[in-house]
C-alpha cells in the first residue's frame, strides 16, 4: 500500500488503489487510507493475489512490490545462512528449502527469488519445488532426537 500511495502522490500510473478499494469496499481514497490505518487493520496479506494479478497484467508499481518481496526473501535467507555459519561454525553451503504460496504461486516472486539467491550465493543448493512444512518439522524432530541420544 505504501508504494501505491507514493505512486498516487507522484501521479504515477497504477491500478493498485482502485483494486484494493474494490476489495475493501472503499471507493474513495480517504476511506481506503482510514481503513488501512485502522486498528485492528485489514488483512494486507490477503491482497497478495490481487497484486500478483496486476503485476502480471503489467502494472509497474505492482511489479515493483513483487520485486521487493523477492529481494526481502533473498535477504532473509542470506541472513539465516550467515547466522547459521557464525553460530554453528558451518563452513559449507546451507541448503535452502521453501514452502508457501508467495514463492509457489507468484511467478515473478519465484523467479526473482531464485535469481537473487543464485547471484548472491551461486553454490547454495536451493530446492526447486516447495516442501511440505510437516516434513521439515519431522526431519528437525528426528535430528534433535538423534542429537539427544
Amino acid at each position: 500500500m505504501r508504494r501505491a500511495l507514493k505512486a498516487y502522490d507522484r501521479e504515477q500510473p497504477t491500478q493498485i488503489l482502485q483494486k484494493v478499494g474494490e476489495i475493501w469496499g472503499t471507493p474513495e481514497i480517504g476511506e481506503l487510507v482510514n481503513l488501512g490505518d485502522s486498528t485492528p487493520g485489514p488483512d494486507f496479506a490477503a491482497l497478495a493475489p490481487a497484486i500478483d494479478e496486476l503485476a502480471n497484467a503489467g502494472d509497474p508499481v505492482a511489479r515493483e512490490v513483487l520485486q521487493q518481496a523477492a529481494a526481502d526473501l533473498v535477504e532473509f535467507v542470506l541472513l539465516v545462512r550467515s547466522k547459521l555459519r557464525r553460530k554453528h561454525a558451518i563452513t559449507g553451503e546451507v541448503p535452502v528449502a521453501w514452502t508457501g504460496g508467495v514463492i509457489e504461486k507468484m511467478t515473478l516472486v519465484r523467479e526473482a527469488f531464485f535469481a537473487g539467491l543464485h547471484s548472491a550465493a551461486p553454490e547454495m543448493p536451493v530446492g526447486r519445488e516447495a516442501v511440505v512444512p510437516l516434513e521439515g518439522a519431522l526431519w528437525r524432530a528426528k535430528r534433535l532426537a538423534e542429537e539427544a541420544d
